[in-house]
This record gives C-alpha cells, structure tokens and sequence, in this order.
C-alpha cells in the first residue's frame, strides 16, 4: 500500500472518530515519533538532537584541551566558604 493511501485513509478515520482518547493516543504515537531524535537537554530543559549533543561534546573537548576549566578541588575550594 502506498503511504499517501495509508495517510489519507488515517485522516479519514480521525475526522470520522469523536474518542477523544483515541485521538489522544494518536496524537501521544505521533509526538513520540517526532521526539525520537532528542538525544538531550541543556541545562534549562531545551532538547536537543544528536548533531547538537555532537556539538556539545566538541566544545566541552575543545574546552578542556584548551584549558578552560576549572577543577573539582577549585569548585569545591570557592563554594565552601
């Protein structure tokens, strides 16, 4: 079967169905769907795909070869006064 057959015949059934907890489950498959490339969030809860994990993990790298960091025992030697 073609996928614009399978599509229309999917959009035919939603306008027919007034379950709204059919329409809730379809609407979770297809969110779930549309989520599965988040690989992560940031700090403040922005997700992000694999290519900005990817990107990420080079600035963190690139950080630390280039000395941009701070130690455990320096952190811990700020914030414990």
């Amino acid at each position: 079967m073609d996928i614009s057959v399978t599509k229309l015949e999917l959009i035919d059934l939603l306008l027919k169905t007034n379950k709204e907890n059919v329409l809730n489950k379809i609407r979770a498959i297809l969110k779930d769907e549309s989520d599965s490339d988040i690989v992560g969030y940031s700090v403040v809860g922005e997700p992000f795909d694999f290519n900005g994990y990817n990107k990420k993990l080079q600035k963190a790298e690139d950080d630390f070869a280039s000395g941009k960091v701070i130690s455990h025992e320096n952190i811990k030697k700020k914030y414990s006064k």
